[in-house]
Formats: C-alpha cells, sequence, structure tokens
C-alpha cells in the first residue's frame, strides 16, 4: 500500500508547488477593482452641465463636486466637508451644500433675467430628498425655488427622468413643480403638480 500512496504524494507535492501564490491573484484583483471603483465613482460624482449662468452671453461649464463619503446617518453629514458646483468662469461663485449633490440640471432661463438657473438634488441619508433651483443674481447664488420629492418619482429607470421643475404657461414669475404629498388613502405619497411662485 505504501507503494502506490508515495507516487501520489510526490505528484501532489509537485503540482502543488508549481502554483503561483494566491496573494498575487488577490493584490491583481484589488488593484483593479479600486480602478474600476474610482472610475465609476468619478462618473457619479462629478456632473457637467453647460449654460449662460451669469448672462454674460457666454457659454459656461458647471461641475458638481460632491464628497465622495457614504453617509449613514445624519449626524454624520455634517463632518465639515462641503460639496460644491464650481465653474469654468473663475468670477462666478461656487455654489456649495453639506449635503451630497446629484443630477446637475441647466433649468434655463426660469425666471426672465437673462441668466440659466441651475438645479440639482441634495441628499442626505434618505430617498425623500430636496431638489433646488439656484440662480445668480448679483454676483450670489439665490435658491429660487425647493421641491420636496422622493427618488422613485423621478428615478430615471426607464431612461426617462421628468421635469421636475418647467416655468408655468401664462403665469409670469411661477413654475410648475413636480413634488410629492401624503395620499390618506394610499398611506403613501403621491406625485402632484403644483404652481409655485419664484422666490
Amino acid at each position: 500500500m505504501k507503494n502506490y500512496l508515495l507516487p501520489i504524494f510526490v505528484l501532489l507535492i509537485v503540482g502543488c508547488g508549481n502554483r503561483n501564490p494566491a496573494n498575487i491573484v488577490v493584490e491583481n484583483r484589488i488593484r483593479q477593482t479600486e480602478q474600476t471603483d474610482s472610475i465609476i465613482g468619478d462618473s457619479y460624482e462629478r456632473d457637467t452641465i453647460q449654460g449662460d449662468f451669469n448672462g454674460d452671453g457666454k457659454i459656461e461649464y458647471a461641475y458638481s463636486e460632491s464628497n465622495p463619503a457614504e453617509y449613514y446617518s445624519l449626524d454624520e453629514v455634517d463632518d465639515g466637508k462641503l460639496n460644491n458646483i464650481t465653474f469654468s468662469n473663475p468670477t462666478i461663485p461656487a455654489i456649495e451644500t453639506e449635503f451630497q449633490i446629484e443630477r446637475l440640471t441647466n433649468e434655463g432661463d426660469l425666471n426672465g433675467d437673462g441668466t440659466d438657473e441651475i438645479g440639482f438634488i441634495e441628499r442626505a441619508v434618505s430617498r425623500f430628498v430636496f431638489y433646488k433651483v439656484y440662480s445668480l443674481r448679483k454676483g450670489v447664488w439665490k435658491e429660487i425655488v425647493s421641491v420636496y420629492t422622493h427618488d422613485a418619482f423621478f428615478d430615471p429607470i426607464n431612461g426617462d427622468a421628468p421635469d421636475l421643475v418647467r416655468i408655468a404657461p401664462n403665469k409670469t414669475g411661477y413654475v410648475i413643480v413636480q413634488t410629492i404629498e401624503w395620499d390618506d388613502e394610499t398611506e403613501w405619497h403621491k406625485g402632484v403638480e403644483k404652481s409655485v411662485k419664484i422666490k
């Protein structure tokens, strides 16, 4: 019996001895994963849009720069790291917020002042979010519309993301917003359209 086990044992040792160490494969996989995560993270954390945000008739670019931290509670949101929107024109001040910036949008000229307004979702730790619209007035960004919503009502699952804000026809100084309200009948929120005055 010993004579049969010895060749098997030798083959086993030789076969296992020629294998590449597992840690090299693991390191390569980790390195590849980190590179992929970095690429994916950049595409989600930095939106870019263009428009005439200061009314000079020239196209500027706006870039969202979100803090890459993942928040699990509201205590973690107030970590002192601001998220901001910066511009290709250095004379346009940045928009800063403590919440994550998502879905950067050029809303066009909503208030008729000759500048494009900029909209984005402010997200903390919930699927309930605010969609904020800002306008540059005398060199300072001013919030002109705030829409409370839930991402189930605007998430572009099918490739169709609704306009959360649009100009109200025949009503100067107003916009139509897609927002949510509590529905006692269904005991859940429902999407509604409302006309609201621009601040």
